[in-house]
């Protein structure tokens, strides 16, 4: 079964939802994040990016969170849920 990543980014405004073809790609999506937002919240110079985002809903004072996370792409129903 095939599998996708997801960068789940929530946020003032909302919730940012993007999906990767591999956990790299979903990983260097959400270090690009902290490194765009890290400045907002003061994020010590001291942790590196890796560190802000595995703390990020801390450092944000709960107001933000980022998340990856990896899930299987289903290609077909089983029978009994195919309605189309």
């Amino acid at each position: 079964m095939a599998k996708v990543w997801t960068c789940f980014y929530t946020h003032k405004h909302g919730h940012d939802i993007c999906v990767y073809a591999t956990e790299e790609l979903a990983m260097k999506a959400a270090l690009g994040l902290v490194q765009e937002y890290r400045a907002d919240f003061n994020v010590p110079l001291d942790l590196t990016d890796e560190e802000a985002l595995s703390q990020w809903a801390e450092l944000t004072d709960g107001r933000e969170n980022i998340e990856i996370g990896g899930t299987s792409v289903i290609t077909s129903l089983p029978g009994e849920l195919d309605h189309g």
